[in-house]
């Protein structure tokens, strides 16, 4: 039995029917409230669970052999933290995978991650790796640069926004199919030969932020300017943003930019060694090429 947490996410919607048709058993975990009549429909058990209430754990690891951990947080809400959930919750988790017997771990980390990083996020993405590696359990830790597709927050802002890009926009990044990324999380979770060992994947070849916003441009058949902002007028705007997050949380919608991803928009984000096509098999896809296999240009 493979658990995936935070299985109503982004990458946890492609994964699971990625897993189901691999004919793998799967049980799904999302938070308390979130909707999950349509993983049901799937196919999968879906349990309730909590990785900052340990004790909500232990009953989704019942049975477990593999863990696939992909809770995390880009923007903190009201009275949740980074450390919180991606560093305490990850300490939680392993702590009660290794109470129920479970097999490997596999956790989905990012580039960047580093304890001396700029931002918080990939700070506690570090520590939470340093958390893993210590654990009783076999490992697989899974470094992606930025992950697109259908359903991503990224190129949608990008696609209907005139989002501004910090400094001269020529900061890179390498930006991975997340239909890539959920084959290469699957054969984490069943290959032997890949235990306690860190990889990370990409596209390609690193792409800068300005190719990124005319790459979504020409693909979807718009014409949004992206104007360079100097970085100190973007923290600047995402520190009124975040004054904003309570009034806003309480209607429901979230703040599009925070100091900390501001931060991470400032910092070469691409792979020293691309693992995608000798560890794994995989032809790499173009950021372009990736695009077209699934946005649709706008109508005329």
């Amino acid at each position: 039995m493979i658990l995936v947490t935070g299985a109503a996410g982004f990458i946890g919607s492609h994964l699971i029917p990625h897993l189901r048709a691999a004919d793998l058993p799967v049980r799904a975990m999302v938070r308390p409230g979130s909707p999950k009549q349509y993983l049901a429909r799937q196919g999968v058990e879906v349990v309730e669970g909590d990785v900052t209430r340990p004790l909500s754990l232990l009953p989704a690891l019942r049975g477990v052999e593999t863990v696939i951990h992909l809770v995390g947080l880009i923007r903190e809400p009201p009275g949740v933290t980074f450390e919180a959930v991606v560093a305490e919750g990850t300490r939680s988790l392993l702590r009660a995978a290794e109470e129920a017997g479970v097999r490997r771990f596999v956790y989905v980390s990012g580039i960047g991650a580093r304890l001396d990083a700029l931002s918080r996020y990939a700070r506690t993405k570090a520590i939470a790796e340093g958390i893993i590696r210590r654990g009783a359990c076999d490992y697989v830790i899974v470094r992606p640069s930025v992950v697109y597709g259908p359903g991503d927050e990224l190129v949608e802002l990008f696609r209907n926004w005139p989002v501004p890009l910090p400094g001269d926009g020529k900061v890179h990044i390498q930006p991975i199919l997340v239909d890539q990324l959920v084959e290469i999380l699957r054969q984490c979770a069943e290959r032997g030969d890949l235990a306690n060992q860190t990889f990370e994947v990409g596209g390609p070849t690193p792409i800068t932020y300005n190719e990124m916003a005319r790459t979504i441009n020409r693909v979807s058949g718009r014409r949004l300017p992206h104007p360079h902002v100097p970085l100190s007028l973007m923290e600047a705007q995402a520190w009124f943003l975040e004054m904003l997050k309570k009034p806003l949380h309480s209607l429901g919608l979230s703040i599009p930019l925070t100091r900390d991803q501001a931060l991470m928009m400032t910092v070469d984000n691409f792979c020293e060694v691309n693992h995608i096509e000798h560890t794994f098999g995989l032809e790499l896809i173009s950021f372009e090429d990736g695009l077209r296999s699934y946005l649709k240009p706008a109508a005329a």
